[in-house]
């Protein structure tokens, strides 16, 4: 049976703050971010393509994978319980919606974390192709789920890795009408989030 995660109530300007008459935007933290659109991105994310070819999809991963890890540790800066799972994966649900990542829909299954992504702004408009291209959200999930774990108390397990493998099974640039990813959980990550939901 399928278990859905109702939203939280973070939205960026608990991670960010704006100035608009400087034209700077920072983390809580003070790190500096900028505004892009998907169509700039998407022309980034195809000439990466072309230039590096298989090699493209590491760095977006990559890319998505620090940010992961980063929204984890901005959502410290609003007191989410960041060894919370659930708390964290409904947190993420609602900044997706308010940041233009799409809507974002997540549940579990037995051991497996199912994101959904309707409106995904990483493929959104991206030439037809005969490969799922949304490493960076898969990277995303990875590094915030990766940093999650470390954030967990000590458990039954030997140890934790923070290496998460997620893989995209649905894409819009396939012909899907969603994106779609899945995450076979460790145990240990299964547990907490079957204990905090």
């Amino acid at each position: 049976m399928a278990a859905s995660l109702p939203s939280s109530s973070l939205s960026p300007s608990d991670v960010l703050d704006f100035d608009f008459s400087r034209g700077i935007i920072r983390s809580k933290s003070g790190m500096r971010f900028f505004l892009n659109s998907s169509e700039a991105w998407i022309i980034m994310k195809e000439k990466m393509f072309e230039s590096f070819s298989s090699g493209a999809a590491s760095i977006l991963f990559g890319i998505g994978s620090f940010y992961g890890e980063k929204a984890v540790e901005a959502a410290k800066n609003t007191n989410t319980d960041v060894a919370n799972p659930v708390l964290v994966i409904r947190a993420a649900k609602k900044f997706g919606l308010q940041s233009g990542w799409g809507n974002i829909t997540p549940r579990f299954e037995r051991d497996e974390l199912i994101v959904m992504v309707t409106d995904c702004c990483f493929c959104h408009n991206m030439k037809k192709r005969d490969e799922a291209v949304c490493y960076e959200f898969s990277g995303i999930i990875s590094g915030a789920l990766g940093k999650i774990m470390l954030a967990l108390p000590p458990s039954n397990s030997p140890s934790k890795s923070s290496t998460i493998s997620v893989k995209e099974r649905k894409c819009k640039v396939l012909g899907d009408s969603v994106c779609e990813f899945s995450s076979v959980l460790p145990r240990m990550l299964v547990n907490e989030m079957r204990f905090n939901a």
